[in-house]
């Protein structure tokens, strides 16, 4: 797993990005419903309790990106 942070509109964002999709269940799997984890691709997003908007913003951003 890669771990990064990045800040966007004053939100603190923990990035981890995994090599293969077993490696991301197995995370999800440890980190349970917690809803301030969003999976995406192959990264898991981690978002303080923030505004729900800046999440859908970030999330609305990663997938319209091309790739």
């Amino acid at each position: 797993c890669t771990y990064g942070v990045l800040r966007y509109e004053g939100v603190r964002v923990e990035v981890f990005l995994f090599p293969s999709e077993v490696h991301l269940q197995e995370f999800l799997e440890v980190i349970g419903d917690d809803p301030w984890y969003v999976s995406c691709g192959n990264a898991v997003l981690h978002f303080p309790e923030c505004d729900p908007m800046i999440i859908d913003n970030i999330l609305s951003a990663l997938t319209s990106s091309p790739r």
